[in-house]
């Protein structure tokens, strides 16, 4: 007797969303210098240090993080911002005192495999991501206006996120110097100028007006866009000079995906839109905050650096 054979079932594989290069470590650390330049002694000081946000972006992960001097408490912030809080009891006049905090990250080149994206909306993500927030105006009418116009033929939200990146790259002229530099994306649209928080903050704008989940991703970046002048240091790094702004989008099936429109200025490909083709970027948070110190008697005076060891 003869058995028939049937097909096998067909078998429908997801598709991953992106592909992950070789990984480099990164030694990154904070430093932390208070000094008391008053005459008489400065007590009960309490400090408040942004540390690295616990970051869900797929190309950077955090291994470890240690204190030299142990934090009473870490709070959480929006966007994922993080502060640890230090209590120093005091310090005469003249005396100094360090908090350095250390982080073991491990970065990865992201490439985006857009045949992942399911085309639908993206309504799973935290909301702050889809609204207005500071220097990033997506409700204004001049935001909304200019998006829908950018997007008017396009058919999905990978088509829309590609048109804005184009665009920015397009509209605005890198300019160190402007005076409309660090504004917002309202200026930035407006003035056609600025640095990479600009160019973030109006794809990031543009976005949201779309209802695309975008954030601007605050930390440091390689100019050159390789990173391999970090990649074997012989001595500590400052960081001075490599802060850098860029932007993630959001795609259903997909994740956050990052978008460099600054890096790409002279490109004639999008290389840096769903990719970050080297380990050059170091991520730090979604929402700047700064040192915050409180204290009695004296006057303390901080400094803040950060560097690669």
């Amino acid at each position: 007797a003869s058995v028939d054979t049937l097909p096998a079932p067909a078998v429908q594989v997801a598709l991953p969303p992106y592909s992950l290069g070789k990984s480099h470590y990164r030694q990154f650390r904070i430093r932390v210098r208070i000094e008391n330049l008053g005459d008489i002694e400065s007590q009960n000081i309490r400090l408040q240090i942004p540390v690295l946000s616990r970051l869900d972006s797929p190309y950077q992960v955090i291994e470890s993080e240690t204190f030299s001097l142990e934090p009473v408490e870490i709070t959480q912030e929006g966007f994922y911002s993080r502060s640890a809080h230090f209590l120093i009891s005091g310090l005469s006049p003249g005396e100094t005192a360090s908090i350095n905090i250390t982080y073991k990250l491990v970065t990865y080149p992201l490439t985006a495999n857009f045949s992942a994206y399911s085309g639908a909306s993206s309504s799973a993500v935290e909301a702050a991501f889809l609204q207005p927030s500071p220097n990033i105006e997506s409700s204004h009418p001049e935001i909304a206006a200019r998006a829908e116009q950018i997007t008017s033929g396009a058919r999905d939200d990978l088509e829309k996120s590609r048109a804005i990146y184009q665009f920015v790259r397009q509209h605005m002229r890198y300019d160190s110097n402007a005076a409309c530099r660090n504004q917002g994306a309202l200026t930035a649209l407006r003035e056609k100028a600025g640095v990479c928080e600009d160019y973030a903050a109006l794809f990031v704008a543009l976005c949201r007006a779309v209802d695309i989940p975008a954030r601007q991703v605050n930390g440091y970046a390689d100019p050159k866009g390789t990173g391999q002048r970090w990649d074997q240091l012989t001595q500590t790094f400052p960081l001075r000079g490599y802060r850098h702004s860029w932007a993630e989008f959001y795609l259903a099936g997909a994740g956050w995906l990052p978008a460099d429109p600054t890096m790409d200025i002279s490109a004639q490909d999008l290389r840096y839109f769903g990719c970050l083709p080297y380990c050059s970027h170091i991520a730090q948070n979604y929402h700047d905050h700064s040192v915050r110190i409180r204290f009695q008697g004296g006057r303390l005076a901080a400094t803040w650096e950060e560097e690669l060891i």
